[in-house]
């Protein structure tokens, strides 16, 4: 008996030194992110903020009150004389967001910067719990070291200090709280996670569509991560499915969606050569993964004559070709046995998927801001 009482009283010695542990990790990690960003609070308007904020905001301007109409209406619209010159996107709980804070403070470029920290200091946060759930076999320091090394990304730098981007770590923040849900669902088997993963998809959609690249993350992570039967991932991943025709499809059913697209913005919306475009595509690919590797030099435009129009045959083509192939295989080989490079693997693949250019052609060619989920 003496003996159990030791074991006991050393787990509960060992379960109060982690808690501790964990609560000095997010002190440390709400520290460490305002030691990085903090000095964004110093920034004004500037490049596209005008879009939402700033001297050229709609409807933002007209505060709380102009939340109706902007969940009835596109992201942004500008007029000229000759009528509507842009008017796409439906991004309606970013612009509520800006609203607000517009409500509370008026035009006021500190604040806005700050909010931008703290949203992204949450969806770290977010993401720093479900990687403690992913990797819950492995040591605490294990999840803890991957946020440190997020956070201090230099490529995600434009998504902290531009304000329009504010929509791209909404989006990620409710994306990741669905997958957060989804492993409570999983765990615990009670329907009201599901629910508020659901729900917080929607959200996901209504920040900015690029929720779409989580679509596959939620199985794969269901798959790699839990002990959920694939007929029930299957069902879950169905529910999915209608919570993107609800928050990301619908709307365009009945908005009116017009942008004319520029030489200057991306080539590829006018080239119909299909060598072109997967050569492109797949360089691309290779210069966000040279990115993420070695993130310089950056810049806040990647536009027309940044990056070059090439086919098949260019080098660094045939490099990243031979690249993303050789991934995949190693991600299909391991793929059985669950393996953590697998599941790495192919989330890159998925979320990176959408930006190369190959699916359809990227506002920029490349942009630094479409790597804060990859």
């Amino acid at each position: 008996m003496g003996k159990k009482k030791a074991i006991s009283g050393n787990q509960i010695a060992s379960t109060a030194k982690n808690k501790t542990t964990r609560l000095i990790f997010l002190l440390i990690i709400i520290i460490y992110t305002f030691i990085l960003y903090g000095n964004t609070l110093n920034n004004r308007y500037s490049i596209d903020d005008y879009i939402i904020q700033g001297k050229s905001g709609q409807l933002v301007k007209e505060g709380i009150a102009s939340i109706g109409d902007i969940f009835t209406t596109t992201y942004t619209s500008k007029s000229t004389k000759d009528g509507p010159e842009k008017s796409y996107g439906y991004r309606p709980l970013v612009r509520t967001v800006f609203a607000i804070e517009y409500s509370l403070f008026g035009l006021n470029p500190r604040i806005g910067h700050l909010i931008n920290v703290l949203i992204y200091l949450l969806m770290v946060l977010v993401l720093y719990q479900v990687l403690r759930r992913i990797f819950r076999g492995y040591s605490i320091w294990f999840p803890f070291v991957i946020i440190l090394l997020f956070i201090a990304h230099p490529v995600h730098t434009e998504v902290v200090a531009s304000l329009k981007n504010r929509d791209e770590m909404l989006s990620m923040l409710f994306s990741l709280l669905t997958l957060q849900m989804l492993l409570k669902y999983a765990d615990r088997n009670k329907v009201i996670f599901l629910i508020i993963g659901l729900l917080s998809y929607i959200l996901a959609f209504l920040a900015k569509p690029t929720a779409l690249t989580f679509w596959f993350v939620f199985p794969l992570s269901l798959y790699f991560f839990t002990n959920m039967k694939w007929k029930k991932i299957g069902i879950i991943f169905g529910l999915l499915t209608i919570m993107i025709v609800i928050g990301g499809m619908m709307p365009f059913w009945f908005l009116e969606k017009v942008r004319n697209f520029s030489m200057v913005e991306n080539p590829l919306y006018f080239e119909d050569n299909i060598w072109y475009i997967l050569g492109t595509g797949m360089y691309s690919l290779g210069y966000y993964f040279k990115i993420l590797l070695i993130p310089h030099p950056l810049l806040y435009y990647y536009g027309y004559n940044m990056i070059p129009l090439v086919n098949l045959g260019n080098i660094w083509v045939i490099l990243s070709i031979i690249f993303h192939l050789g991934i995949l295989l190693i991600a299909i080989w391991k793929f059985r046995e669950k393996h953590v490079i697998s599941y790495a693997i192919l989330f890159y693949l998925f979320t990176i998927a959408m930006y190369s250019n190959i699916v359809q052609p990227a506002p920029g060619i490349i942009a630094e801001r479409f790597l804060l989920i990859p």
